[in-house]
């Protein structure tokens, strides 16, 4: 069974669960976005194809549920975190690893090569995403094409296509790449918009506060949002992050947090296309930063904020 047929075999099964011992669940994260759904459905089409009993068992790629579906489910679960420019890159790591008879395909290795070039944003040394590791599996994925793919082509296709925000809302430019983080006392955001679309031409396109207050109610009322966007053209690379809060009394301690020398963010802040104090826009000079860099930063302030009028 190929990767596609595979894919067609699960959907079709999706009505008759019952009959199966065993679901096992590959869960891409709530941004599902290019390097977690191709890792998510390649991953799930690698157990599916090693399964001695997959008659019994059936692996399921799933992608873009939020994580409070899940609060009640207690099934074992397996945990690899490490720093690389693409998740893909583990995914292919442990399918070579394997002793298993699984072949990497044509179309597999196409699908991996082209996560792991998206992630590292082509190798650039500018961005400072790629590591030894991503390369070295890169490689190996190359030597299972039977004809090798134009790396700058591919890569230049995928911005294209990931740029593309034809018919998108602003609630929808928010929501494509969105990760949530909540903590006793704030609920936030952190939106990464389409590529090549700046965080300063998502708040000129705003005509009232009614888009990002209704973003933040769709998603359980959080009480604010970061954005971030990328640019790149050639080799250069140009980061802008911003943030929206729903309450005044909120823009001070996430406006003195983020810019906190220690984060090592480099952010100067630019003026802003509309007469709106509840929103700040920042170009972000440290490029190497990505969103992997500051959700653990945002989380630490969530973790750590309390209201000024708590004891």
């Amino acid at each position: 069974m190929n990767f596609t047929d595979y894919l067609n075999y699960v959907k079709s099964q999706l009505t008759d669960l019952v009959r199966f011992r065993l679901i096992r669940i590959v869960l891409g994260n709530e941004a599902c976005d290019l390097d977690s759904t191709i890792s998510a459905c390649i991953y799930a089409y690698f157990l599916h194809s090693t399964c001695q009993t997959n008659n019994e068992v059936l692996h399921v790629p799933m992608l873009q549920i939020k994580s409070s579906i899940f609060t009640e489910i207690r099934c074992s679960s397996k945990v690899k975190i490490e720093h690389v420019g693409s998740c893909c890159t583990l995914i292919a790591e442990k399918i070579f690893a394997s002793n298993a008879n699984f072949h990497v395909t044509d179309e597999i290795a196409y699908l991996l090569t082209g996560s792991i070039l998206f992630g590292t944003l082509n190798f650039s040394s500018n961005a400072g995403k790629a590591t030894k590791k991503d390369k070295q599996i890169y490689e190996q994925l190359l030597t299972c094409q039977t004809s090798r793919v134009d790396d700058f082509k591919l890569y230049k296709d995928l911005r294209q296509s990931t740029a593309d925000i034809t018919g998108m809302s602003i609630q929808d430019l928010l929501q494509k790449d969105a990760k949530q983080v909540a903590g006793p006392n704030m609920r936030l955001l952190i939106s990464s918009l389409p590529s090549e679309y700046t965080v300063e031409k998502l708040i000129g396109e705003l005509k009232t506060m009614k888009d990002m207050d209704e973003f933040l109610s769709k998603n359980d009322n959080a009480d604010g949002v970061i954005i971030l966007s990328l640019e790149t053209h050639n080799d250069e690379i140009k980061r802008q992050l911003g943030f929206y809060a729903k309450k005044f009394e909120h823009m001070l301690p996430i406006n003195e947090y983020i810019q906190r020398e220690e984060h090592n963010l480099s952010l100067r802040e630019r003026g802003i296309p509309i007469n709106q104090a509840r929103i700040k826009l920042f170009e972000q000079r440290n490029v190497q930063a990505s969103s992997k860099e500051i959700l653990p930063l945002i989380e630490q302030f969530i973790k750590d904020f309390a209201p000024q009028n708590s004891s």
